[in-house]
């Protein structure tokens, strides 16, 4: 059935009518291993461009997408956050196939992920900055940011700068799809949950096979999502930073466009970073940044009304 994606009419017909059965509720066996397997065949199958198929995959592509949507009102037999993310991920798949004559899930999610280069980022955009930072810049700037600065090595259990950089690559991914999210730099789960159905959706297409093993960036996602890891919080300090950064540079140039309470705001910003790195690179890239003497300067006023009280 690997080597040959033309056939396995027969295997899929066999694997529809044990669902069938346990989905009616007339076997107790577990019908997960049986829709896994049915559906890593059929992925194979709307995926093959190299030859053509010797039966009619539409039928059985349609059945498939019936038997997810009954098995989603059923008790289920696990747990498994993973298994269930990847049935609506195929399920995706399985709809957008059967609306075009020509199905091939590569190009068409990096289609989609490549639009990060023009979503630009809100915050920015509400206060009229010209041409401002989009995603896809944030992302690398944030990226340069932990290459050039985060040590090699720390003697905290289990930190890994590789990790801490494919978490920067991937942590706004899902903004291609929900759009550019104004949401408070501690990131609340509230924001992140849509984001983590898209990521944990798109790192399961690594299950087609002409896509990569993506397995890697799953469990990069899913553990800077938890936030609980030394590399998921120097992370998200990363990508704190990275944005007050950016702040810094636009009230620079354009002072008029930024309020007071802004200011105050963004720097505050500081008191939610968890790591000691963190707290330093904040000093060192903001606090003590020369170029960025106008932002301080215009709390100046502030500080001096502070001190006579």
């Amino acid at each position: 059935l690997d080597t040959d994606l033309s056939t396995g009419e027969q295997a899929i017909r066999i694997l529809d009518s044990r669902i069938e059965v346990a989905l009616s509720g007339r076997s107790g066996k577990f019908v997960e291993k049986d829709l896994v397997t049915m559906l890593t065949l059929l992925q194979a199958r709307i995926q093959n461009r190299k030859q053509a198929l010797k039966f009619d995959i539409r039928p059985f592509t349609e059945k498939a997408l019936e038997y997810l949507s009954i098995y989603r009102t059923r008790p289920q037999n696990v747990t498994s956050g993973k298994l269930l993310f990847y049935f609506r991920s195929v399920e995706e798949d399985l709809k957008a196939c059967l609306e075009s004559d020509r199905f091939d899930v590569g190009p068409m999610i990096y289609n989609q992920y490549r639009g990060l280069r023009l979503i630009k980022r809100s915050q920015w955009t509400e206060r009229k900055i010209e041409d401002p930072e989009s995603i896809s810049e944030h992302t690398y700037s944030a990226w340069l940011l932990a290459m050039l600065f985060l040590p090699e090595e720390q003697e905290t259990e289990g930190y890994s700068k590789r990790e801490i950089l494919d978490m920067l690559l991937v942590h706004d991914m899902a903004e291609a799809i929900v759009g550019d999210q104004t949401i408070s730099l501690c990131e609340p789960t509230k924001e992140l949950k849509s984001q983590n159905e898209v990521l944990k959706k798109l790192f399961l297409k690594g299950t087609y096979p002409d896509i990569a093993n993506l397995t890697h960036y799953y469990n990069v996602w899913t553990g800077y999502y938890n936030g609980i890891n030394i590399n998921a919080r120097t992370a998200r300090d990363i990508n704190l930073i990275q944005t007050v950064y950016t702040f810094c540079e636009y009230y620079c140039i354009y002072p008029d466009h930024f309020p007071a309470e802004d200011i105050r705001k963004w720097l505050s910003e500081k008191n939610n970073l968890k790591t000691d790195i963190g707290y330093q690179l904040f000093d060192r890239l903001i606090t003590q940044n020369k170029e960025f003497a106008a932002v301080f300067g215009a709390l100046q006023p502030e500080k001096k009304d502070l001190h006579r009280e």
